[in-house]
């Protein structure tokens, strides 16, 4: 039986992650699917929770581009994610698809499951250049299929990166994660996500306040919720780590230590969700349970990112020196 403590504990995951053996290694409380649906490993009957990431975009929702779809993939030019069909690509285009997937697969995705719309919304380098409007319409359009199932679904919006740097305001078109986030909020005109989600990175991984940045962006993420009388929707860090080229060692166990411990434990009474004893954040996610074995085009080629430096697990799956502190840190938090 997971403590409450352990349930706002998770990792992302990419296809091959052993997420049961992880678990006995770490405190875990539920995970991240990053293959949208196309996941080669089980769910873990309960134990821990699994929250899948739905890829639909609206402007995509149409016959033609299913049949583009179909040509490319056969053709060889789309990126295969292993464990990841055809038949996932399509399902996850079309909102009539998708919904027709969940309801036939309703002993993976129980009542009361969280999905996450998009990774990152309007994020371009990620191949998402979605307006705030967009993203809020498409958000209406998949809650409004997964109340249909009635089955108690629940949606988040899918991870703002609220890191101030250069990198960050090309790909929201000019502005700053968190000015993009407030636009989506302002967009949503009665419509409310049932979880928001931040990704807090550092706007520079290897400084050495790289800490105190990734904690003031979720405060001011939290002051914005606070100011437009959403203190009450649950928060999910839904990435955080140092998955970026130029950290060592040293500077990544430092910063583990200190993000997981403020995570788990800050409360503000101003700011804080008054549900939650105030606590800032509800769960969070780290961002890798381990390195992928295999290419994932776009990914594991980015000269940006080293999943090794943020992972919790070698290859191998033993704890690495992150890993070490990710489950110190946690340890003194969990009920004796």
């Amino acid at each position: 039986m997971k403590t409450r403590m352990q349930q706002r504990i998770g990792v992302n995951c990419l296809p091959g992650d052993n997420i049961r053996s992880a678990a006995e290694r770490l405190p875990l409380g539920w995970y991240k699917d990053c293959t949208f649906l196309g996941s080669c490993f089980e769910a873990s009957d309960g134990a821990v929770e699994y929250v899948p990431i739905l890829s639909y975009k609206g402007k995509h929702d149409n016959l033609g581009a299913a049949i583009v779809a179909r040509v490319l993939w056969i053709a060889g030019k789309l990126p295969k994610i292993p464990g990841w069909t055809l038949a996932d690509l399509l399902d996850a285009q079309s909102l009539a698809r998708l919904g027709r997937r969940l309801a036939r697969e309703d002993a993976r995705f129980p009542p009361g499951t969280l999905f996450q719309l998009g990774i990152e919304p309007g994020y371009s380098p990620n191949g998402d250049n979605r307006s705030p409007a967009e993203v809020v319409q498409d958000g209406r359009r998949v809650k409004a299929m997964l109340d249909g199932l009635g089955v108690g679904y629940r949606l988040a919006l899918g991870g703002i990166s609220t890191p101030e740097n250069q990198l960050m305001k090309q790909a929201y078109g000019g502005i700053y994660g968190m000015e993009f986030f407030e636009n989506v909020l302002d967009a949503c005109d009665g419509f409310k996500f049932d979880v928001l989600v931040v990704h807090p990175y550092p706007s520079d991984p290897a400084s050495p306040s790289a800490f105190q940045d990734s904690r003031e962006q979720i405060i001011q993420f939290r002051k914005i919720m606070a100011r437009l009388g959403l203190r009450k929707t649950e928060l999910l860090v839904g990435e955080v780590g140092v998955p970026f080229s130029g950290v060592g060692q040293q500077q990544a166990v430092a910063f583990t230590s200190q993000i997981v411990e403020f995570i788990l434990a800050a409360t503000d009474e101003e700011i804080g969700n008054p549900e939650d004893a105030n606590r800032l954040v509800q769960k969070f996610c780290w961002f890798a349970l381990s390195p992928p074995a295999f290419r994932i085009p776009g990914i594991t080629d980015s000269p940006g990112l080293d999943f090794s430096a943020s992972a919790l697990l070698s290859p191998s799956g033993e704890l690495t020196a992150v890993g070490r502190a990710f489950r110190e840190a946690i340890t003194p938090l969990l009920p004796r």
